[in-house]
């Protein structure tokens, strides 16, 4: 399994006691998805899938589709790795529509000895988009699919 999303039954409210039951109400969605886990299986947390949108994070692999008709237009995220439920290609396809480009994530980059000084990504596969969009120090993103815990 990719993911498993826990969201609560209904919105929280606004007061400090509702704040309070939010730690509590996530250990036990984990210990429920743990219930179902063989023994030599756990659950991972982590913020982002490992090498999410680099060539190959996909199985079996599939190509981005950057210049082709497709949900996304990603140069780097697949439209086979948006979530199957029609809701998240809707919403990928809408917010690129409304917004008449792709979504642009520009990530400060981790600095150290080896990394070029200024770090600018090339984009073998760009129509001119993301080199406009793209920051020097910075990693580039240009999918709804990078998710919002990675920036």
């Amino acid at each position: 399994i990719y993911m498993i999303e826990g969201t609560p039954g209904q919105p929280y409210g606004g007061t400090m006691s509702e704040f309070n039951t939010v730690e509590g109400n996530m250990g036990k969605r984990r210990r429920e998805a743990s219930s179902v886990l063989n023994k030599n299986e756990t659950l991972c947390t982590i913020t982002s899938f490992p090498r999410l949108g680099c060539p190959g994070f996909t199985k079996p692999e599939h190509r981005p589709t950057p210049v082709e008709k497709g949900v996304s237009k990603s140069l780097f995220f697949p439209d086979e790795a948006i979530n199957r439920h029609p809701r998240f290609s809707t919403l990928t396809r809408n917010i690129r529509h409304r917004r008449g480009e792709k979504v642009v994530i520009n990530v400060p980059i981790f600095r150290d000895k080896c990394t070029p000084s200024p770090f600018v990504e090339e984009f073998p596969e760009d129509d001119g988009e993301a080199a406009r969009a793209a920051l020097p120090d910075h990693i580039y993103m240009d999918c709804m699919g990078f998710g919002m815990g990675n920036h």
